[in-house]
């Protein structure tokens, strides 16, 4: 069927709901008492995304059949045929491509609706979720959270410990409403509150050759020991990437998830390490210098990442609007 004809048909349908004439849908009189379960709508959406049913229910953490079922009783409700499968794929056909325009902008202005509304609510109750590598909770979560118990103290608030792409993978999987992560992130999948951007620091042992100086270039690190974050974390992706750009295969050391840990061996003298200001604040530097470094992807920039098109309780839509707030401080800005 061409789009407009498809067009045409989902326009009659479209006008029998809102005219709430004879037209039965399947079997079922009064189109307009219709009541469509907006799971319904989240269902379809996913599928479309995901392409895949199998990869949807995961993701929405439902079973097969229960996700099948669903989308047979839109398909019905409305008339209409939203899929074929082709190539190992689920494929939107005319009529489903043109539905999920439509759906997409109903989830968009349902959310608007929800995240209008729950400020005249008078007291936010439920839960929210967060997940951070546990360096970046501990320099960002602390007094934030602190604040919003504050506010809210009915909200229930659960943190999980989460390094490299983990934080991402909750969110995919509905795991948490939020995660802590380092840029890039895909804007196209994620909607992300800005937090810091700072740039990152070279932390050498006090006795090392370049502790005398306040600066070096990143091609100078050429036959420097590193330590670094695993390789699942942008900033190690950052790295390699910058090493690449200097012309030099690095020698690492030590790799690990644990930023306090790794600049504990700096302190040491076992290598150097990159990480960012606040977090070198937040550790024992008696022994460490500081290096700003040229010639490099030094940008070490933070944000709160939500799935896009998830609608977040109300304790959720809370803690993103203190977010944008608190992280609008001057205190977090680029020094």
């Amino acid at each position: 069927m061409g789009t407009a004809a498809a067009q045409q048909k989902y326009n009659k349908k479209k006008a029998d709901l809102e005219a709430g004439t004879g037209a039965e849908l399947q079997g079922d009189k009064g189109a307009r008492n219709k009541i469509l379960d907006i799971r319904q709508i989240i269902y379809f959406v996913e599928v479309a995304e995901q392409e895949s049913y199998s990869a949807a229910a995961k993701s929405l953490n439902i079973s097969q059949p229960t996700l099948s079922i669903a989308i047979q009783k839109l398909e019905k409700e409305f008339g209409l045929n939203l899929f074929y499968y082709n190539f190992r794929k689920m494929n939107l056909t005319s009529e489903g491509k043109l539905f999920y325009r439509y759906a997409r902008d109903f989830l968009t202005a349902y959310s608007h609706m929800v995240e209008s509304s729950w400020s005249i609510s008078r007291e936010i109750v439920g839960s929210v979720s967060i997940a951070a590598a546990p360096v970046l909770s501990k320099v960002y979560l602390g007094e934030l959270l602190s604040i919003y118990h504050q506010k809210y103290p009915r909200v229930s608030i659960r943190v999980e410990s989460k390094w490299g792409s983990g934080g991402l993978e909750s969110l995919e999987s509905q795991g948490v409403d939020f995660a802590l992560k380092m840029l890039p992130v895909d804007q196209g999948k994620y909607d992300v509150i800005p937090m810091v951007r700072q740039n990152l620091r070279l932390g050498v042992h006090k006795s090392h050759r370049l502790a005398g100086r306040t600066s070096v270039s990143f091609k100078e690190l050429s036959n420097e020991t590193f330590l670094t974050v695993s390789d699942d974390y942008s900033l190690y992706q950052q790295f390699v990437s910058n090493c690449e750009a200097a012309g030099f295969t690095p020698n690492i050391a030590l790799s690990s998830t644990d930023c306090d840990f790794l600049a504990s061996l700096v302190g040491r003298n076992w290598g150097v390490f990159l990480m960012g200001q606040p977090l070198w604040d937040s550790v024992d530097r008696r022994e460490i210098h500081l290096l700003d470094v040229t010639d490099a992807d030094v940008s070490w920039d933070l944000v709160l990442a939500s799935k896009k098109g998830r609608i977040l309780n109300n304790a959720g839509l809370a803690f993103a609007e203190l977010a944008k707030e608190y992280f609008a401080g001057d205190r977090h800005k680029k020094e």
